[in-house]
């Protein structure tokens, strides 16, 4: 993994070192420097079926993202964009249960979970789509890495003090330490003195974000147990300023 990481860094310098000797539009390097924002929601959650008086599914998953990146203008039609982001991601989960016997006043049915936290590698390719320059579509092919590969574990149990009714969900969920993905939308410049991006994006994940077994057992003798993961793909928008930067200047 580290030197994974040494190569990373390696082609990084490399490819800053080539920019700044080739610079567009004769803009200094820390000019093509900007700071990135992201926030998109993640989906695509898969499980094994459980019985019908359970329901387990995430009610909301979303990602605040905040980088740096690197415009490299390459030709008139074609522009690289390098990112390094860190990726902050919060689930929260929602359990319905629907057995008679169930008491609801004893268990919370939102279950909010902390944070995880990503470093993204990016390589936007960015095509320009008008005459203006000011449109482009976008392919960015990105690396997901989480420092960590631990499998945690939890066990939701509720109990019926009327009539001794309980259940119990155990669930163990693994991380995955290098997730490769692709992300596609459009980008837009802004007509602003410091330049300014805004984007939408579609990003498609190669590899689960999470992924698991379950356990369900009931005291009415019902089980299940089987496989689940959440995919981890994902919609959303982006911002970048480029604060150095300053259109006209030479």
């Amino acid at each position: 993994m580290k030197k994974l990481i040494t190569l990373v860094l390696i082609l990084l310098a490399a490819i800053f070192s080539k920019a700044q000797s080739t610079n567009s539009n004769d803009h200094s390097f820390i000019e093509n420097i900007g700071v990135k924002i992201n926030y998109s929601k993640n989906f695509g959650f898969q499980r094994d079926p459980l019985p019908d008086l359970l329901d387990w599914k995430p009610k909301n998953s979303s990602t605040f993202r905040l980088g740096l990146s690197y415009d490299w203008n390459r030709n008139k039609k074609l522009n690289y964009n390098f990112n390094l982001s860190i990726d902050w991601l919060t689930d929260k989960s929602q359990y319905i249960v629907n057995d008679p016997d169930f008491d609801s006043n004893s268990i919370r049915q939102n279950f909010s979970y902390n944070g995880t936290v990503y470093f993204i590698f990016e390589t936007q390719f960015l095509y320009r789509l008008n005459k203006k320059g000011n449109l482009y579509a976008m392919a960015a092919p990105q690396i997901n890495y989480f420092l960590f590969n631990d499998p945690g574990s939890s066990v939701l149990t509720g109990t019926n003090n009327l009539n001794g009714y309980s259940f119990s969900l155990s669930r163990t969920e693994r991380n995955r330490i290098i997730r490769p993905s692709l992300a596609l939308g459009l980008q837009y410049d802004l007509n602003t003195k410091t330049k300014m991006r805004l984007g939408a994006f579609y990003s498609y994940s190669f590899t689960p974000i999470y992924f698991g077994e379950f356990t369900y057992e009931n005291s009415n003798g019902v089980t299940a147990s089987g496989d689940w993961e959440f995919n981890g793909h994902q919609a959303g928008i982006t911002f970048q300023i480029f604060p150095f930067f300053k259109r006209g200047s030479n």
